[in-house]
């Protein structure tokens, strides 16, 4: 029987951490430093609430190929450790910093904040643990012959994308009420964004998602059709309902012009147009991905901001037109992949196979 690599050397932080593009180095500097030495210059909220973007950038500057503890099949004790190596500083400093600019209840929060993030980069990152003892089926089909199923499709395709859309609802509903304490209001409004982009992106461009990957595992063109359609519905569900409860409740404690329910719930059914167009992206040009999440993402900012009560009704017709749009071409380009007229170019291959 074939033996599982279950431990590394000491030093595959280090290596990892070489191994990834230099160029990460400098979105490091500019970026997490850049919100770090910002916090006495912006207000406390706004230092507050940079900590969410700024942990992400640090962990991944520090540990650029998360993905690579899964393809070793390194169990999930040795992957904490190694995970532990990057998230332990990533969250610290912004953390440490947010407490230092402002020693107060705000500064506790962005340091909560840090911490809440980091807790989700680890659990998202984790790997699934594949050394753990097998059942009796599992024993007889290795024993015919047969590959056997250790991980269910809830635990592939959906696990990890309702967790990200659940906590991207919540951080939605629990940031847009408090924009109203930022002084600039487009950032406000635009920090409020961040937590659907990151969805949409993961929905749509997840390498389980993926139509690439879909064919280079040999599996049906109608089944990842189904699997991603469903995924990013549900997602976009409970991405309305979480981020409508928290927002709710947070409304009840400070006052908001606008009406975050329903800008949540908007971003909701944008967010499902933008995943669609960039699921059909991935099984036609990659570079319709980063166009569809973007058009969407930008504008969104405008209903999204809570001191504009009428924003969101003035944007409604614009962003139905938008989205009517980009389904007609989501739904003819997915419409050519599963029924064979089009497919993938040569070149094009699943990340990491």
């Amino acid at each position: 029987m074939a033996t599982r690599m279950t431990h590394l050397g000491p030093g595959f932080f280090w290596q990892q951490f070489k191994a990834g593009p230099k160029s990460r180095v400098l979105t490091l500097l500019f970026f997490g430093v850049l919100f770090i030495l910002a916090g006495p210059l912006v207000s406390p909220w706004t230092a507050a609430v940079s900590t969410f973007i700024t942990v992400p950038v640090f962990f991944y500057a520090l540990f650029p190929e998360p993905g690579a503890l899964q393809a070793l099949g390194m169990n999930r004790a040795r992957a904490s450790q190694l995970l532990a190596y990057a998230l332990v500083p990533a969250v610290l400093i912004p953390a440490v910093a947010c407490l230092a600019y402002n020693p107060n209840w705000i500064g506790a929060a962005g340091a909560g904040i840090a911490i809440a993030v980091g807790l989700l980069l680890f659990f998202v990152c984790l790997p699934n643990d594949s050394t753990r003892p097998q059942s009796p089926a599992a024993i007889v089909g290795e024993e015919s012959g047969r590959a056997p199923l250790r991980d269910t499709p809830f635990t592939l395709f959906w696990r990890r994308n309702l967790i990200w859309a659940l906590v991207a609802g919540a951080l939605t509903g629990l940031l847009m009420p408090l924009s109203v304490f930022i002084d600039t209001s487009f950032l406000g409004a635009l920090l409020s964004t961040v937590p659907a982009l990151v969805l949409w992106a993961r929905v749509s461009g997840g390498s389980e998602m993926r139509a690439q990957t879909w064919q280079a595992l040999g599996l049906p063109r109608k089944q990842w059709l189904t699997t991603s359609v469903s995924v990013v519905l549900a997602a976009s569900a409970l991405f309305a309902i979480s981020g409508s409860a928290v927002a709710a409740i947070i409304s009840r404690f400070v006052e908001v012009p606008a009406s975050p329910v329903q800008a949540i719930c908007f971003a909701a059914l944008m967010g499902i147009v933008a995943s669609l167009l960039a699921l059909a992206g991935t099984a036609s040009w990659d570079w319709l991905v980063p166009v569809a999440l973007l058009s969407f993402w930008i504008p969104l900012r405008y209903p999204m901001d809570p001191r504009e009560p009428f924003a969101l009704g003035e944007y409604a017709i614009l962003g139905g037109i938008q989205g009517g749009i980009a389904l007609l071409i989501a739904v003819v380009l997915l419409w050519r992949y599963v029924s064979g007229r089009g497919n993938l170019r040569r070149g094009e291959s699943a990340l990491g196979l």
